[in-house]
């Protein structure tokens, strides 16, 4: 949203510490303990207590490896690539294979159909596609392909 050419996730991340730093934003790393404190909330960081009108939840995700080899170093060559939102526009026009291994897979099979006519979904492990994710599949002619190995 708000960049009609697109934005790389990696720009916008690098935007987004850039403003983050003109505010003298502070990052905290460990676990948060929120509290109601009328007319806002409480915040413990560890030893540290901030105090706010409202708390904005930015948990983050944490990526779940691929059963395939050099999974690794495909990510720092770009070939290999998790979020569909930050990494989709990267991948604009190019065949792209989606690794699935579960339902929510082809949610992201028909997000990233926004970028690429090319797209393959590849099913992996002994996941068992359903007649609804199928009956999407093909009417986005998407090809389905199973994984050879488990």
């Amino acid at each position: 949203m708000g960049f009609t050419k697109g934005i790389s996730g990696i720009a916008l991340l690098q935007r987004l510490r850039k403003q983050a730093a003109k505010y003298s934003a502070e990052h905290l790393s460990g676990t948060a303990f929120i509290y109601r404190d009328k007319p806002g909330f409480k915040v413990c960081v560890r030893k540290n207590a901030y105090y706010s009108r409202f708390v904005i939840l930015a948990t983050g995700v944490k990526d779940r490896q691929p059963s395939i080899r050099n999974a690794k170093y495909l990510c720092e060559k770009k070939v290999l690539a998790y979020c569909p939102v930050c990494d989709g526009y990267d991948h604009q026009d190019k065949k792209i294979a989606v690794i699935i291994d579960s339902e929510t897979g082809f949610r992201k099979v028909k997000f990233i159909k926004s970028f690429s006519n090319s797209i393959y979904a590849v099913i992996i492990k002994d996941f068992k596609i359903s007649a609804q994710a199928h009956k999407q599949m093909a009417a986005l002619k998407i090809p389905i392909h199973q994984s050879r190995r488990s």
